[in-house]
């Protein structure tokens, strides 16, 4: 799925823990005193038994930008299913 943002409120996630493919955009933090300024996609590790929640672009408004919609994506692989059970709200 390419990059985006939730539209809603919030998005609940039940991750597959056999295929680690949703990946979220980090911001550089230009006051950490180093060149490395880039912004860069890391991917979420799934725990067992826990769910992963995204706020959404309507939670980003309604708190006035104090709750930040994370832009990220999902990457497939060749050989491994992915399978996840999202609830958006």
């Amino acid at each position: 799925i390419s990059p985006h943002f939730d539209a809603g409120f919030l998005t609940i996630l039940s991750q597959d823990n056999g295929c680690h493919s949703l990946q979220v955009l980090t911001h550089s933090d230009s006051n950490n005193n180093t060149d490395e300024s880039e912004d860069r996609w890391v991917t979420v590790q799934p725990l067992p038994g826990a769910l992963t929640i995204n706020t959404g672009d309507m939670a980003m408004i309604w708190s006035n930008g104090i709750f930040r919609a994370p832009l990220h994506r999902v990457l497939t692989h060749p050989t491994t299913r992915r399978y996840s059970a999202p609830f958006f709200y």
